[in-house]
């Protein structure tokens, strides 16, 4: 890697997702040892600032679920609603439970969706509004009735 423009927040971001992905056990290493020696302190401190916390996960996660819909076109591929809260990630051909299993939950669905390239996640997701979904939703339920 060549030199890093220190003033391009997508470059520096870049450059530590890299340092993290090739030293994932040394970090994870550190953390542990850093954890063992200051437990006391940092359970005090996630006790004093628990709101604040829940505050700022609850937001974090709110911004990283637009991104991934922003990726994914913003609005119903049905409809075109576009109202984000009424917005959910549908997998195309089914399986929508077992694969959030196997990728560990929403939210690493999301952060598939996020570092996916934009042709692969087409292939499996979309989105739909809340509506269309159980639409759909009720039609595979009644098709595999028959």
């Amino acid at each position: 890697m060549g030199k890093i423009d220190w003033t391009d927040p997508e470059e520096v971001r870049q450059y530590y997702r890299k340092y993290r992905e090739k030293n994932k056990e040394k970090i994870k290493e550190c953390n542990k040892k850093y954890y063992a020696k200051n437990k006391e302190k940092i359970l005090e401190r996630y006790a004093e600032n628990k709101e604040k916390l829940q505050k700022y996960k609850r937001e974090y996660n709110r911004k990283r679920r637009e991104r991934a819909i922003d990726k994914l076109g913003g609005k119903c591929v049905v409809c075109g609603w576009t109202d984000k809260r009424a917005l959910v990630f549908d997998h195309i051909h089914g399986g929508g439970n077992k694969d959030r299993e196997k990728k560990g939950g929403q939210y690493a669905l999301i952060t598939w969706i996020l570092e996916a390239p934009l042709e692969e996640v087409e292939k499996k997701i979309q989105i739909l509004c809340e509506n269309h979904n159980r639409i759909k939703e009720r039609e595979r339920r009644r098709f595999n009735q028959n």
